[in-house]
């Protein structure tokens, strides 16, 4: 009996056209999925260059008790006198809040037990002036947990602290090279305001607001495995032992 001819293994034309179909819709959905993603997460802000002054009239009856404009030299204050005539803002970079958060034994025995290791004792209670801030006078000392969201890099943090604007994750770029702010920001409202202004610290202040401050003592600070070329540099400046009368109190 002679051999039956081989089969044809070679799709059918209908078979080619659901698997193309079938890959076209699955390509479409994927594009589409990616372009929401893209646009929902990877958000793009429009930076305003405009800039707040005291002349600004929508301003006045939200910051002044009456609707009549402020009183010359107050600048949407309604004393012509400031409370004080010096402040010191210190600002530390990925500070937890655990770390300042104060805990009686007993809350720290708990919290030591939550997390299951006794490593959680070497960044726990570190802060005692916090809690003694607290407890001393509760009228001028508060506490609040802020949960910032990401990007948590220290460009995105200062320009949202100084400049009140929410940054997008695209941002976190800009952490390796800082342009210079060019939104309405604490800095420049305090220099509009006659304020003298003596900077120590990360030098990335220095390239977000180049020329704000009248005296300056930037520190390098991208070095991961220096930790304390900063605070000694602080340190040092603060206390006078170093830059003469300007990097001294004398200076403030």
């Amino acid at each position: 009996m002679p051999p039956s001819p081989p089969s044809s293994s070679s799709p059918s034309p209908t078979s080619t056209t659901a698997t193309l179909c079938a890959l076209t819709i699955l390509g479409l959905i994927q594009a589409f999925a990616l372009a929401v993603f893209m646009l929902g997460f990877f958000l793009t802000r429009q930076e305003v260059p405009h800039y707040s002054h005291c002349e600004d009239k929508a301003l006045w009856p939200v910051l002044t008790p009456s609707s009549l404009p402020p009183s010359p030299g107050t600048c949407w204050s309604s004393t012509p006198t400031p409370r004080f005539s010096k402040a010191i803002i210190v600002v530390i970079d990925a500070l937890r809040f655990d770390f300042m958060n104060p805990y009686d034994d007993e809350a720290l025995a708990e919290r030591l037990h939550q997390e299951g290791t006794p490593d959680a004792s070497y960044h726990l209670n570190k802060l005692p002036i916090v809690r003694e801030l607290l407890a001393a006078d509760p009228s001028r000392a508060l506490l609040y947990r802020f949960e910032a969201d990401p990007p948590t890099t220290t460009v995105q943090r200062l320009k949202g602290l100084t400049t009140g604007a929410l940054p997008t994750f695209l941002d976190f770029r800009q952490n390796f090279h800082s342009p210079a702010i060019v939104e309405d920001n604490l800095i420049y409202q305090l220099k509009q305001a006659g304020k003298r202004l003596t900077f120590m610290g990360d030098d990335t202040w220095e390239l977000l607001f180049p020329g704000a401050f009248d005296h300056s003592f930037p520190f390098p600070s991208f070095n991961t495995r220096d930790l304390d070329t900063v605070d000694k540099g602080v340190r040092a400046r603060k206390g006078g032992r170093e830059g003469g009368r300007e990097g001294g109190r004398e200076g403030w």
